[in-house]
C-alpha cells in the first residue's frame, strides 16, 4: 500500500516531465531555442546525442558568415554571437550537462558542426564532515 503524499508527489512529478517531454519532441515549447525561427533568417539547427557527446549541426549558407562568428557554452546552453547577422545571438539550449574542456568546433561542406563531451552521470564529489 503506497503512502497517500508521497504517490501525489510521484503521480505530479511524472505528469509534469510527460507534458516537458511532448513539448521538447515537438518542437513548439516556448522554451525550445533548437530550430530556429524563420524571422530571424537563422538556419535549421540540428541537436542530436550520443551516449558521450552532443552534436549540434548548423548549415551556414555563406563561408563568409562564419567571420565574426564567436562560439559559447556553459554546462547547459550554447551561445552562437553575431551569427546569423553581425548584432545577433543564437542561444541552444542542451539536452544534457556538457563538460567545461574538449568542445570542438569544425567547419566542413557548409555545416558547422560543434561537438559537446557530456558530463559523466557517474562523477561524485567527496563531502567533507565538520565537527
Amino acid at each position: 500500500m503506497p503512502f497517500p503524499p508521497v504517490q501525489e508527489h510521484i503521480n505530479q512529478a511524472l505528469s509534469q516531465w510527460d507534458e516537458w517531454g511532448a513539448a521538447f519532441k515537438k518542437g513548439d515549447g516556448a522554451d525550445d531555442p533548437a530550430p530556429s525561427s524563420p524571422d530571424t533568417g537563422a538556419p535549421s539547427i540540428e541537436i542530436f546525442e550520443t551516449l558521450d557527446f552532443i552534436f549540434i549541426r548548423v548549415p551556414i549558407q555563406e563561408e563568409s558568415m562564419l567571420t565574426g562568428l564567436k562560439i559559447f557554452h556553459t554546462s547547459l546552453q550554447v551561445m552562437l554571437k553575431s551569427f546569423p547577422k553581425p548584432d545577433s545571438e543564437q542561444v541552444i539550449r542542451l539536452p544534457s550537462p556538457v563538460r567545461r574542456k574538449g568542445t570542438t568546433a569544425k567547419y566542413r561542406d557548409g555545416i558547422l558542426e560543434i561537438r559537446l563531451l557530456k558530463k559523466s552521470e557517474h562523477e561524485m564529489t567527496e563531502v567533507g564532515i565538520d565537527f
